[in-house]
């Protein structure tokens, strides 16, 4: 684990673990969207860059 995932974990677990099972349902749907969004955006930016 990085220094930057330890870090994630300190600032968020407290919460995280305060959380209802359907906001942490919630959390990982947001978590795979962005994922899902940053993976489309990359694509559409390597489709640009073979355009040029």
């Amino acid at each position: 684990m990085s220094d930057k995932q330890k870090e994630v974990l300190d600032k968020f677990g407290s919460v995280i673990a305060t959380m209802s099972d359907d906001d942490l349902e919630r959390v990982l749907l947001i978590g795979e969207g962005m994922a899902i969004m940053s993976d489309i955006k990359s694509k559409k930016d390597e489709a640009k860059e073979k355009a040029r």
